[in-house]
């Protein structure tokens, strides 16, 4: 990623902090024309870095995972979660365990009231 123009640069910081964006929150949220954030998007998917899933006639824009590993603020995601799960556990008394895979993530409850009513 060393080699990025900088507008390519704020696609993918922008890409990483809401996940998947439409063509149009990206146009907005760069200052670009639409002409030159759809030369940029073309550029970083041809390389690799980013995808889109079509949803009807709508591009959601996201960062590939391999964009993704080659990002220093990678992990401030999953730090985020983890705060989220100990405010979590504070609040209701309940252990959680988060269970991350490449389909999402899962929380599964430590409740005795919840094991009592299943077992």
């Amino acid at each position: 990623m060393d080699n990025l123009h900088w507008r390519e640069r704020n696609i993918i910081e922008l890409l990483l902090k809401h996940e998947k964006l439409k063509t149009t929150d990206i146009i907005g949220s760069t200052d670009m024309c639409k002409v030159t954030a759809l030369k940029y998007l073309s550029r970083l998917r041809k390389g690799g870095v980013i995808d889109y899933e079509m949803i009807g006639p709508t591009k959601l824009w996201y960062v590939m995972d391999k964009g993704i590993d080659q990002n220093p603020n990678r992990g401030r995601g999953q730090k985020r979660v983890f705060e989220l799960l100990r405010d979590f556990e504070e609040i209701t008394g309940v252990k959680a365990n988060v269970i991350i895979t490449s389909k999402g993530v899962a929380l599964a409850l430590d409740d005795p009231k919840l094991n009592a009513i299943q077992g």
